[in-house]
C-alpha cells in the first residue's frame, strides 16, 4: 500500500515536478487514501489511481474487512469527483484462505 509511506506527499510532489518527462499512476487498496492525498494526486497530475477489489462484496469483505468493499467504491467516487482517473479492478490473486473458506 503506497499511502503507508510517511513521505508519500514528497514522492508525489517529486513526480509532479517531472510530469513533463513522464506520466505516473498509483495502485492502492484505497484504505489510507484521504482527501489531502486525493487533492495532491490531482495537483501533481496522476494519470489514474487503480483501486483493487477482490471479487464480489462478500468475498472482498471476507478477505479484507467488513464494509471495505463499499469504502473502496466510495474512494473511487471521491477520486472521480476530483477527476483523478479512478479505475477499480478486480484483483486476480488466489489466496489459500479464500479456497479454505470456500469463497
Amino acid at each position: 500500500e503506497p499511502f503507508m509511506r510517511a513521505d508519500m506527499d514528497k514522492l508525489l510532489a517529486y513526480l509532479g515536478e517531472r510530469r513533463s518527462l513522464f506520466s505516473y499512476s498509483v495502485l492502492s487498496n484505497g484504505t489510507l487514501l484521504d482527501r489531502r492525498m486525493i487533492a495532491l494526486l490531482k495537483e501533481t497530475g496522476a494519470s489514474h489511481v487503480q483501486l483493487s477489489i477482490d471479487g464480489r462484496r462478500e468475498t472482498h469483505d471476507a478477505l479484507r474487512a467488513p464494509g471495505d468493499y463499499d469504502r473502496t467504491l466510495r474512494k473511487a467516487a471521491e477520486l472521480s469527483a476530483e477527476e483523478c482517473g479512478a479505475i477499480v479492478r478486480e484483483a486476480k490473486r488466489i489466496l489459500r484462505q479464500a479456497i479454505k473458506w470456500g469463497i
